[in-house]
């Protein structure tokens, strides 16, 4: 049985149709790609998912229950989010906004405890900024900022994990780490994983499964083998490529723009 499901999820602003009848299932234990270009509709679609957009029509379900019949605390309990852009204006540690990770937990005005201070460390320790832990988050760089606030959701310890381009700010080694952190948690914890990537080749190193998106409908979906051919990558990128395959794995080589 599906963790999460979208059935029949459309979207518009005004008369802008943005997502149209999408339909999409992701399980347990398996880490999902959601690709596709610029303005297909791949992070529209994780907002609806995380109800910061609710006026669409469609039901999304987690765990069997609709989400627009969930409290924001249910819903934080289940899923954590780590979008493309977060704007942080208050002068907070990179230890405190980790720690936020912990408060769907907590009662009003309770204190986090040693238990909830420990997680958080060691989910600092995971993606590599626990020297920033006193560290004014808005004197960090981007790149060490995105892997705080990938911690932020690892300690939220959510069978979910939704993340928009995680890698965007990140250097290569940074980002194999990242990547590394979500497929283990996939495999060892059997939790869900759900990020929205722009880097083919990253996609299929990682993905369980793939949604390959194009002006707001599901072109392509299956593992990287079914998903990843020069027809489909044409179709949607309106590039010529060629796909080719070493010791079992996809690699996509773009020629040029059709």
């Amino acid at each position: 049985m599906s963790i999460l499901s979208v059935e029949n999820l459309s979207f518009s602003y005004e008369e802008y149709e943005v997502l149209k009848s999408i339909y999409a299932d992701f399980e347990e234990g398996k880490l999902y790609v959601i690709l596709g270009p610029n303005g297909s509709g791949k992070t529209t679609l994780l907002n609806c998912i995380m109800s910061n957009l609710t006026w669409y029509s469609g039901i999304i379900r987690l765990k069997g229950k609709d989400v627009k019949k969930m409290t924001s605390r249910e819903r934080a309990r289940l899923v954590s989010y780590v979008p493309q852009n977060t704007i942080i204006d208050f002068e907070f540690t990179a230890r405190e906004i980790v720690l936020m990770g912990r408060s769907p937990y907590l009662r009003f005005f309770e204190n986090e405890s040693i238990e909830d201070v420990e997680i958080a460390r060691e989910c600092m320790a995971m993606t590599n900024v626990l020297h920033l832990m006193d560290k004014n988050i808005k004197e960090i760089s981007g790149g060490e900022r995105q892997r705080v606030l990938i911690a932020r959701a690892l300690c939220q310890d959510t069978p979910i994990m939704v993340l928009d381009e995680p890698a965007s700010s990140l250097d290569i080694y940074h980002e194999i780490n990242v990547m590394d952190i979500l497929r283990n948690i996939v495999r060892e914890k059997k939790r869900t994983v759900i990020c929205v990537m722009h880097d083919l080749n990253t996609a299929a190193r990682y993905a369980d499964y793939l949604y390959l998106m194009s002006n707001g409908s599901v072109v392509a979906r299956g593992e990287a083998k079914e998903v990843f051919n020069s027809e489909n990558l044409e179709k949607v990128y309106s590039v010529k490529s060629d796909v080719i395959e070493i010791d079992g794995k996809k690699y996509i080589v773009i020629d040029s723009i059709v």
